[in-house]
């Protein structure tokens, strides 16, 4: 510290203000952005309907009125979210809170989790909590894959056949140890330009999504789609998966809503087993990688101007265990929610500041007891005693 600022310094004691760093008190932070980027954690998900409505279905529902429950209800400012997976209960809903007029519920893929089950280096947790809340919810919208006119532009039909659906394709078929092509969302990863100077200059490191970059991505919106980059990367991989169709987007044995056989029901049994990670109902949450993916479409923003996203899946994990060590590669400096940087489970809360080698210890000396047994020797959860077990079977000592 300079002789000047030092003066001051005894100035503000003198005066009886201490500024030492351990006397601060507590401000609130800036919530730190979580916009963008992928999150690691166990990921609930169905295919549904959805709505908003500024209308309060439980208050409603207190007062008399028979209102359809939502299979997901979530709260975003003023506005309530609600979320069906059969349509006619969504459109019951949607009758009653917002009114019957010229819309009705978009039928869209949901993903949510509570924000705990979400992995988060021990220093951003506060933040992340802050700007989620209790629960995260992210949907995209399914929309029909045809060509657009300019009457009827297919502003949306991008979002879930050439971004979601495949990724999570893709993923599903790493899960199960298939050889696929892969499915690349690099472009929509990247940082994006304020311009397309910007992006040009940065070498590769920017994208500015105009006309030209959402085309070239996605196809026209007033034409088709088959000569875009992502339709035939999307191609490339059911061709892997022995669909030579690259429409086909349902399970073998589908059935339309009238109960005819569905005319994009694929006949190749890899590619049908994938697909059931979108069509498929999930009995228990699933470990996820679940990306951000800017939205190509130009003027897809939000009204403070920043890029909305499409939420899709790139890794599904077997375990807790894979996804907790593939989420300490990728933040080697930040460890997991104990501080621990090789992926294994947090120690127990009675065994917190002991070393970890004592735990280990004490656990190898419960050997062959069940975990509601060895529990009660460890002054620890039976699931604590699971977990480790587990992570110490693929990491031994």
């Amino acid at each position: 510290m300079s002789e000047d600022l030092s003066q001051y310094q005894a100035m503000l004691e003198q005066m009886g203000v201490d500024i030492s760093e351990d006397s601060l008190a507590n401000i609130p932070a800036p919530i730190v952005s979580f916009a963008a980027g992928s999150f690691i954690g166990k990921w609930s998900g169905f295919m549904g309907y959805w709505f908003m409505s500024q209308e309060d279905d439980v208050l409603r529902r207190a007062n008399g009125e028979e209102i359809p429950a939502p299979d997901l209800r979530n709260q975003w400012s003023e506005w309530f979210h609600y979320y069906y997976r059969d349509y006619d209960e969504a459109n019951a809903a949607y009758e009653i809170l917002v009114g019957s007029n010229d819309f009705s519920p978009d039928q869209v893929w949901v993903f949510y989790a509570p924000s705990a089950d979400i992995i988060v280096a021990p220093d951003r947790r506060e933040n992340f909590n802050e700007a989620f809340g209790e629960m995260i919810v992210k949907d995209v919208k399914i929309k029909r894959l045809q060509n657009g006119s300019s009457q009827y532009p297919a502003k949306n039909r991008h979002q879930y056949n050439l971004i979601s659906l495949p990724a999570a394709v893709a993923a599903q078929a790493d899960a199960l140890g298939m050889e696929n092509a892969g499915f690349d969302v690099t472009e929509l990863m990247v940082a994006e330009a304020d311009s397309k100077a910007e992006a040009d200059e940065s070498e590769g490191e920017k994208i500015f999504f105009d006309d030209e970059t959402f085309k070239g991505l996605c196809g026209d919106i007033e034409g088709g789609y088959m000569d875009s980059i992502l339709w035939k990367r999307r191609v490339a991989l059911w061709k892997s998966l022995g669909e030579e169709d690259g429409k086909k987007s349902a399970m073998t044995g589908s059935k339309t809503a009238r109960g005819k056989p569905h005319s994009l029901a694929t006949k190749a049994p890899k590619l049908s087993l994938c697909l059931s990670i979108a069509q498929g109902r999930w009995t228990s949450p699933r470990w996820l990688e679940l990306a951000s993916l800017h939205d190509p479409l130009p003027g897809n923003v939000s009204s403070s101007g920043r890029r909305n996203t499409i939420p899709a899946i790139v890794r599904v994990f077997k375990n807790e265990d894979e996804a907790r060590k593939a989420w300490a590669e990728a933040n080697p400096e930040a460890g997991n929610e104990d501080g621990s940087a090789d992926g294994s489970p947090p120690v127990p809360a009675n065994w917190q500041g002991a070393p970890v080698e004592d735990w280990i210890a004490a656990l190898a000396g419960q050997a062959g007891k069940p975990p509601m047994v060895a529990k009660e020797e460890l002054y620890c959860e039976a699931e604590d005693v699971t977990a480790w077990r587990e992570w110490l079977k693929n990491n031994p000592q």
